[in-house]
């Protein structure tokens, strides 16, 4: 029989235990002590598993919440490379249709003499000025640079404040604080046919709210409660941020540049590479 204090195992019949001196029940019938077994953990860790529907759609109705809702899915590179590609695609399409509508119509004029005067009487197709695969290649580097130094100046600066984040959570969260800012993306393409000024006031706004997004989120994983440590740390974060992505996208936009202008009529818009 075994000793209901202590556990351990005495002889039958036994009135106390030889370990602990509890009193024992002479009458008690011997039993079998079962193993515990352990709890067994909730896969998701009491999180709704991960629907990229639902994510998707979360996103531009509750983003905050929904991103808490889902931060445990994103420990691994999985599904935040998943909504990273996502948007990158989507912008990639967006920029893909402005480049045909811009460079892939060329004016058909009549009258006029070696190319001055004239009256444009319709359009034709050219979409051989367009720089394909200097946007295929360039909008998802582009995204890719965005959300790596977001997520890296983020990660550094917790540890500087001696704070845990998951770097894959970092990348999965902004990537998914970007999703409103592709929707904003098409509208302002679409508002750029009525006016160019429209157009950057709504990419800007778009780039604003994302922000706010990063900003709240991240504070909330990193429990700062102090106002003043948050207001540092962000300011900080968003200082670094600018110059870091300035110098990156200075040096792809100089490169996808010379791609487009140096590939003249070449399909791809690479010099040397013509389909």
């Amino acid at each position: 029989m075994f000793c209901q204090k202590c556990g351990n195992q005495n002889e039958q019949g036994a009135f106390t235990c030889i370990h602990c001196g509890m009193s024992i029940n002479a009458t008690e019938a011997p039993t079998q002590e079962k193993p515990a077994q352990p709890a067994k953990e909730k896969t998701t860790l009491g999180q709704e598993p991960f629907n990229l529907i639902k994510f998707c759609l979360g996103m531009f109705i509750r983003p905050v919440t929904t991103l808490k809702m889902f931060r445990h899915e994103f420990n691994s590179f999985k599904y935040p490379g998943i909504v990273l590609g996502i948007v990158s695609a989507v912008i990639m399409l967006t920029l893909l249709v402005t480049f045909i509508f811009t460079f892939g119509r060329t004016p058909i004029i009549e009258g006029g003499f070696m190319g001055i005067g004239g009256t444009t009487v319709g359009h034709e197709w050219a979409l051989g000025e367009v720089p394909w695969l200097s946007t295929i290649i360039g909008v998802p580097l582009v995204c890719i640079s965005i959300v790596a130094v977001l997520a890296l100046v983020y990660f550094v600066a917790a540890k500087i404040i001696r704070k845990d984040l998951n770097f894959f959570r970092l990348v999965g969260m902004i990537s998914g604080a970007l999703i409103p800012f592709t929707a904003v993306f098409v509208l302002g393409s679409i508002f750029g046919i009525i006016s160019s000024l429209l157009a950057m006031i709504v990419m800007a706004l778009g780039m604003l709210y994302t922000y706010i997004i990063i900003i709240y989120v991240i504070t909330t994983e990193l429990k700062l409660e102090d106002n003043d440590t948050a207001i540092y740390f962000h300011f900080g974060a968003l200082v670094a941020n600018a110059v870091i992505i300035g110098i990156v996208l200075g040096l792809l936009s100089a490169i996808l540049l010379e791609a487009i202008i140096g590939g003249g009529s070449s399909t791809s818009g690479i010099p040397g590479w013509d389909w």
